[in-house]
């Protein structure tokens, strides 16, 4: 059950305030062991995605309306959720915040034990998504060496639009953490299983004792037009970096190169990661339900 602490915050230098804080950089989200998210929409993905809320921060001039839309959205949180609500005056909350004109709301949950190592990154209880494909396969993507956060969140927004189960990323991605990564993803990284691989390119190699196949999607040899492409359930398609693609090492491994067929010229020279995401799991999807 949720519990409202009496004292509200007025300070600056409060160690809840320090606390928040620590959690917008790497390292205080690894020394902590938890990550944060602004916004009442992103707190009522979580709640309903079964994420284990720690903390809800509230700035205490805004708090009874934000109550309410909480209310309104999760009706029933109060009773259900283990947390404590924390009123923040103005003056400390503004420091906190990473938006220029915050609702009023930033949540704090905690991160997978540290031992999972590739293990989901965020700890749910009791929550499952139908499959896809109506089958017992699980249908993955990865991705290597994507930096960009926004890019990174359109990616998890994208795998869950199109039924991908699982995404696989190497260890030098976009922290999935970070506040950034969390909202580009509008919450959908707290439906998806997203799992971090210190050797991205052996994982997936050891996909295809399973029956899976890789598909690099890269221009590259001998790569075929993903629309002449015949695609299966088992198919993983690997997303490489924003400006150089996917390592040598990766594109050895796959099974097969894939690129996107399109008009080329002055001004469209590739698309961008998160796109060509969303473009190859469409098209997957589009000749698997056929």
């Amino acid at each position: 059950m949720v519990v409202f602490m009496s004292e509200e915050i007025t300070s600056r230098k409060n160690d809840v305030v320090k606390y928040a804080t620590s959690l917008l950089t790497p390292k205080g989200r690894k020394k902590e062991g938890a990550y944060r998210f602004d916004g009442v929409k992103l707190f009522a993905e979580a709640y309903r995605c079964g994420v284990k809320i720690d903390t809800v921060l509230l700035r205490s001039e805004t708090s009874e309306q934000m109550l309410s839309e909480m209310d309104r959205r999760c009706a029933g949180w109060r009773e259900e959720l283990s947390a404590r609500v924390i009123l923040i005056k103005d003056s400390a909350f503004a420091v906190i915040s990473e938006e220029n004109a915050p609702e009023g709301i930033i949540c704090i949950a905690k991160s997978l034990d540290k031992s999972e190592k590739s293990g989901t990154i965020i700890r749910r209880e009791n929550f499952s998504r139908e499959k896809s494909f109506n089958n017992m396969r699980k249908k993955i993507m990865a991705a290597e060496s994507l930096r960009d956060p926004g890019n990174l969140g359109t990616v998890i927004r994208t795998c869950i639009a199109f039924g991908v189960d699982e995404l696989w990323l190497s260890s030098d991605c976009a922290d999935v953490l970070s506040s950034k990564v969390i909202r580009s993803s509008m919450g959908a990284v707290f439906a998806l299983d997203v799992r971090v691989k210190e050797d991205l390119t052996e994982a997936l190699v050891a996909l295809k004792d399973e029956g899976y196949r890789i598909l690099a999607t890269a221009l590259y040899r001998d790569s075929v037009a993903l629309s002449k492409a015949k695609l299966g359930e088992n198919d993983v398609f690997v997303i490489g970096n924003e400006g150089h693609g996917l390592s040598d090492r990766m594109l050895s491994a796959a099974d097969l190169c894939v690129y996107i067929d399109m008009y080329s010229g002055p001004g469209c020279e590739s698309l961008n990661a998160a796109v060509a995401a969303a473009v190859c799991a469409w098209e997957q999807k589009r000749q698997t339900e056929k």
